[in-house]
């Protein structure tokens, strides 16, 4: 019933929460600013989140800085506030007109290939990871004449029609760097009766899977339980990233 399950193109993405201990402070201020106006903030969580396409190394996408601002008597209603996550770039090309402080450069060098043993980048500044999860989606063509049954219920006025789905994607998820489980399966095409060809516009559908409830998997083709098993896992990702 399947012929074919040819992987057309995959994205993942991967968020580490980093701790900051030593004081770091960032300006706030835009060109517009006058250094009285706006405190800067003291940084004690870095977010940094990488992407992956179509199986590539990670790399840094996005910088996000946490804290409460640093205030002084003059600007002492700003005490006891979190600041706005302040985001930097550092692939952009817009990273020149806003370049990272000295610390926050340490950091993501540090950091630059999530995974990697952490050691701190100063003497007076101190990092750890509090937090690493990843998701990756993998898209794939399907060949066949693999049928769904429809799933609602049978006592319908009108025969529903299976689905024959031409596609799927897969859904993993990663923890700490684990190995890829996959947490979801989506499958999607046209309805079309048994015997049949689908014509020109077709009605579509989709048909979603979770192969970590057993309730999910019920009453699931053969063949779907085959491509869930086969594809229960996922290589990991190349660690070498041109920077």
């Amino acid at each position: 019933m399947i012929d074919t399950a040819t992987l057309t193109h995959e994205y993942a993405e991967r968020v580490l929460d980093v701790a900051v201990d030593g004081d770091p402070e960032l300006s706030l201020l835009c060109p517009a600013d006058t250094p009285s106006a706006v405190p800067p903030i003291r940084a004690d969580r870095v977010r940094l989140t990488y992407t992956s396409r179509d199986g590539a190394p990670w790399v840094l996408d996005t910088v996000e800085c946490h804290g409460p601002y640093v205030t002084t008597p003059a600007l002492a209603h700003y005490g006891g506030l979190t600041a706005a996550p302040v985001l930097f770039f550092p692939n952009s090309h817009f990273a020149a007109s806003r370049p990272m402080p000295t610390w926050l450069t340490e950091v993501v060098d540090t950091l630059r290939v999530p995974g990697e043993a952490v050691t701190a980048p100063g003497a007076a500044l101190r990092i750890a990871v509090t937090g690493d999860r990843a998701r990756r989606t993998r898209y794939f063509r399907l060949g066949g004449t693999g049928e769904i049954p429809h799933w609602f219920p049978t006592d319908l006025p009108v025969t529903a029609s299976p689905l024959r789905p031409d596609r799927f994607s897969l859904a993993y998820l990663s923890e700490g760097g684990t190995a890829w489980a996959l947490d979801a399966a989506e499958f999607r095409g046209p309805y079309v009766a048994t015997g049949a060809e689908p014509g020109p516009n077709q009605n579509e559908g989709h048909k979603p899977y979770y192969p970590r409830s057993a309730s999910s998997l019920e009453g699931a083709p053969d063949w779907v339980l085959y491509l869930l098993r086969t594809h229960a896992t996922a290589a990991e990702l190349p660690q070498f990233q041109h920077n």
